[in-house]
This record gives structure tokens, C-alpha cells and sequence, in this order.
């Protein structure tokens, strides 16, 4: 029997990947290369995290917690957009910058007292309103909602969060059925083990 998953645990753990990543970006201070990479794993996780709260976790605070969930995606929204505004203001500088480390910082700062909000407050409110099966679900959906967001190429994935929900929705959706193809032709091949390579999706 499979474990039942916590919407907050999950996201605690993504949370902290996501510090983790600035907090080696600033260990690599003297390595210009090193430092890209972690600056774009942080944008690269927050992204995939803004994607699938906004999708998933955000609509089940309104569903499950009446009006004072309402008030929290709705303030919850706020604040990703603020971030977004942030990721993308990144976006267009190099590590080199004399600003970068400014620019970054605020971004850090801001997400800390976003997320600080997140898991002392809203999460804790929504776990304690549903079932460990509605938060087995939630939580599942929520990891599957992150693996649709497709690549490490931080500039394809900031265009996503830059989509509305129901953009963002239908992006994900049609994904999804993309991928559903392609594990479909994979087991074909496999099965009859001829080569579908050409097979258009």
C-alpha cells in the first residue's frame, strides 16, 4: 500500500530546495558559472512550484475553506505575481551584473516572507479542514502538475508563469496528452518492436 502524502510536507521540501539553491549561489561567489547554474535552479524550481500551487493547491483553498480560502488564493496570487515580476527582472540580467546579487536578494527576501506565510498559516488551514485521502489527492496532483512543466531552460519556463490559469491550464493540459502519446508509442514499441520514430504527435 502506498504512502499517504502531505500537500504541506511536499511543499516544505520544495520550498527548502528552492533556499537551498540561493544559498548555494551565494557560496559560489567567486565562480561565475557555478553561480548561473544555481540562480537558474532557483528560478527554474520556484517556477515549477508557482505553476502547480496556482493550478492545483490554490482552487482546492477555495473549495475547502469557503471564504476565508477564497481570501487566501486570492492574497496567495498576489504575491506569486509580485515574484513572477521578480523571476523575470532576473531574467534579463546576467550574474555578472553589479545588480544581480540586489535584484536577487529581493526576490529571496520577498519569497521568504511568501512562503513563511504559506506554511505557518494557509497550508496548516487547509490540511486541517480535509481528509488524509482529499490530501493524498491534492498532494499528488500537485507532483504531477510540476513534472509538466517541461524543461530546465529557465526561459521557457518563466514564459509559462507569465500565462494566466487558464493559459497555464490548458498548457499543462495539452501537455499531458502530448506525454500520453508518448508513452503510448514507447510501449508499442516495445511490444511489437518496430520503429514508430517518425510517428507524428
Amino acid at each position: 500500500m502506498s504512502t499517504v502524502k502531505s500537500i504541506l510536507n511536499l511543499v516544505k521540501t520544495d520550498h527548502a530546495h528552492v533556499k537551498q539553491a540561493y544559498e548555494n549561489y551565494i557560496s559560489s561567489e567567486n565562480n561565475l558559472e557555478e553561480q548561473n547554474r544555481w540562480a537558474n535552479e532557483f528560478r527554474w524550481e520556484l517556477a515549477r512550484i508557482i505553476v502547480a500551487e496556482e493550478l492545483v493547491v490554490y482552487p482546492a483553498f477555495e473549495k475547502h475553506l469557503g471564504d476565508e480560502g477564497r481570501r487566501i488564493a486570492h492574497e496567495d496570487r498576489a504575491e506569486h505575481h509580485k515574484i513572477k515580476e521578480l523571476l523575470k527582472k532576473l531574467e534579463t540580467k546576467s550574474v555578472s551584473d553589479p545588480d544581480y546579487r540586489a535584484t536577487f536578494d529581493t526576490a529571496k527576501d520577498f519569497l521568504m516572507y511568501h512562503i513563511a506565510g504559506e506554511e505557518e498559516n494557509d497550508y496548516i488551514k487547509l490540511e486541517n479542514a480535509i481528509t488524509a485521502e482529499e490530501n493524498d489527492s491534492i498532494a499528488r496532483s500537485y507532483e504531477r502538475t510540476k513534472m509538466f512543466v517541461p524543461t530546465r531552460h529557465v526561459g521557457d519556463t518563466l514564459k509559462i508563469i507569465t500565462l494566466n490559469e487558464e493559459q497555464i491550464e490548458s498548457y499543462v493540459d495539452d501537455l499531458n496528452k502530448s506525454k500520453s502519446k508518448i508513452r503510448f508509442i514507447h510501449e508499442y514499441q516495445r511490444n511489437n518492436t518496430i520503429n514508430i520514430l517518425d510517428t507524428t504527435l
